[in-house]
């Protein structure tokens, strides 16, 4: 009896430290699945963000790329519009070439022109000749009267010397408008100078008119502002309208007791003259002759 009771209380005691055995087994392999488990999960984990990573740098590289090949586009383009430019400049600049040739061949073909036509008629019996920038006009007889100054035979000649010969009884209208001469010969076989004859002729400093010349036209010398002095013959007997209006650089003129009339405006603004002979009391003298004459100190006036 004792020895059932010995038997059985082995028997528990091993069924308990079985059990108790089992249990610390059961307790182990729980905790090593789940160690097991959290490495599987940390494994996961880092291989997670190993491939954002992986991605994030590739999205990265390719962000980059498609900068590199927009600049590249840009720097392209850029270089395609300076291009453009190159061969615009280049294209205008053939252009102004071409124009300046074609220019330069204009001049050459009016210097042609001019040469093939430096003679002619401008009066019955006068004709001209241009020679080494020298004006002849020779014959007998009145010159041509122009409506308009590039009427003339020698418009657009580059004449420096006119030189009229003896036989030319007049000087026609608008004869050397604007043709800029710095020397003129009047022959004393000349009796009038016609109007708006010599306008204009700022290179022109001095001139002799000579005592055959009894009228002078209207605006005949008007803007000469290079005549600094003027001395009309006593042959003339009028002076026209605007005559010697604007020249600037007149300083003193002697009109004659023989003049009769002078038109209107005809000493308008010489503004340095300073000294003026005036005709005989009675002359007919028009309005604003002496207009704007600002340096004119003194007036002689002639008895009769």
């Amino acid at each position: 009896m004792g020895m059932r009771k010995k038997l059985l209380s082995v028997l528990l005691a091993g069924c308990m430290i079985f059990s108790m055995t089992t249990v610390c087994f059961a307790e182990a392999a729980e905790e090593s699945a789940d160690a097991e488990y959290q490495e599987v999960a940390q494994a996961e984990e880092t291989r997670t963000d190993d491939v954002m990573d992986s991605e994030d740098s590739e999205i990265q590289e390719d962000e980059e790329q498609d900068l590199v090949s927009e600049n590249e586009e840009v720097v392209e383009i850029a270089a395609d519009a300076a291009s453009e430019e190159d061969n615009e400049e280049i294209i205008l600049a053939d252009e102004s070439s071409s124009e300046s040739v074609n220019t330069d061949l204009s001049a050459d073909e009016t210097e042609v022109e001019l040469a093939d036509a430096q003679s002619g008629t401008c009066g019955t019996n006068l004709t001209w000749t241009l020679e080494n920038y020298t004006l002849t006009i020779s014959g007998t007889g009145d010159m041509t009267n122009y409506e308009f100054y590039n009427d003339v035979p020698w418009y657009n000649c580059s004449v420096q010397t006119v030189v009229i010969r003896n036989g030319v009884t007049s000087i026609g209208d608008c004869a050397f408008w604007s043709s800029r001469p710095t020397s003129i010969t009047i022959p004393s076989s000349v009796t009038s100078i016609g109007d708006s004859a010599f306008a204009y002729c700022s290179g022109l400093t001095s001139i002799t008119i000579p005592s055959s010349v009894t009228s002078i036209g209207d605006s005949a010398f008007a803007a000469c502002s290079g005549l600094t002095s003027i001395t009309i013959p006593s042959s003339v007997t009028s002076i026209g309208r605007s005559t010697f209006s604007s020249c600037s650089g007149l300083a003193s003129v002697t009109i004659p007791s023989s003049v009769t009339s002078i038109g209107d405006y005809a000493f308008y603004y010489c503004c340095v003259i300073t000294r003026r002979t005036k005709p005989a009391t009675g002359t007919s003298i028009g309005q604003y002759t002496f207009y704007g004459c600002s340096g004119l100190t003194s007036i002689t006036l002639k008895s009769t």
